[in-house]
């Protein structure tokens, strides 16, 4: 291969690498398949419902095909030497046992068949490991389902010209902020700031519709005016502008002003 046709598969590879970067959550995993890193954060809790003080804080690589790449601690260590010291003897028989590679290949669905009982002594640690897994892949279906409600209000170019910007800026930062979190809590909180937000800005249907509101309001202003003395023989026009009033929205409602709403 020519010295510049190396270079310009290394300059598209390494563009498409930046690109894939700009995601959150997202890496290169060998073989250059994309792989998705989740984070899980649970208590640790006995079948008994004993709680054990301390928590399981992981973060879990999965393939496009939701297979585990790979499980990592995170804190989970330091968290046991703060809280429960007297549970660091058997965390650590779970990692020195390769406690984490028994989740490898593993899929939401068959993480139950894990061997809880695998490592001696380490059940607890296997099981809090399992279920901080279940828990990460709960959390990132949740904030998928956020992400989709975040593109229900887009494209951007469907707002006004002058909400615009502001809507594409309202929704990349969302979407940023959602994918960050590992907590769904947060990610929510996020999302109700977003729609709080981005439910100011008009759409371009928003405003047709309003205008073909006012333009009702006002045809329905003009019909009660036009009524004049009511009396027995005008029985039908004051229906007929009883039902254009009853069939108007908030927005064209507000074309008709008390007074004439008296009539």
């Amino acid at each position: 291969m020519k010295k510049s046709r190396i270079a310009k598969v290394l300059a598209v590879s390494l563009s498409f690498t930046t690109v894939l970067s700009m995601f959150p959550g997202f890496a290169f995993a060998t073989g250059d398949s994309i792989t998705k890193t989740i984070y899980g954060n649970k208590a640790v809790v006995e079948d008994d419902g004993t709680y054990r003080d301390y928590y399981t804080h992981i973060k879990v690589k999965i393939d496009a095909d939701g297979k585990i790449v790979s499980v990592e601690d995170i804190d989970t260590a330091s968290n046991i030497d703060r809280f429960a010291p007297e549970s660091k003897p058997y965390w650590q028989k779970f990692v020195n046992g390769k406690g984490f590679d028994l989740f490898k290949g593993k899929t939401k669905e068959t993480l139950k068949d894990v061997d809880v009982n695998a490592i001696s002594q380490a059940t607890t640690s296997t099981k809090s490991v399992r279920d901080t897994i279940l828990s990460a892949f709960d959390t990132d279906e949740q904030k998928q389902e956020l992400l989709a409600d975040v593109d229900s209000y887009g494209p951007a170019s469907k707002y006004i010209e002058k909400d615009r910007s502001e809507a594409e800026k309202l929704i990349k930062e969302v979407k940023e902020r959602i994918n960050s979190e590992e907590l769904i809590s947060n990610a929510r909180r996020h999302f109700l700031n977003f729609e709080n937000k981005i439910k100011k800005l008009k759409t371009s249907s928003q405003v047709e519709e309003d205008n073909k509101s006012k333009t009702a309001g006002e045809k329905t202003k003009d019909a009660i005016e036009n009524l004049g003395d009511i009396t027995a023989e005008k029985k039908e026009a004051v229906e007929t502008a009883r039902q254009m009033y009853n069939a108007l929205d908030a927005n064209g409602k507000k074309a008709v002003t008390t007074a004439v709403y008296k009539k």
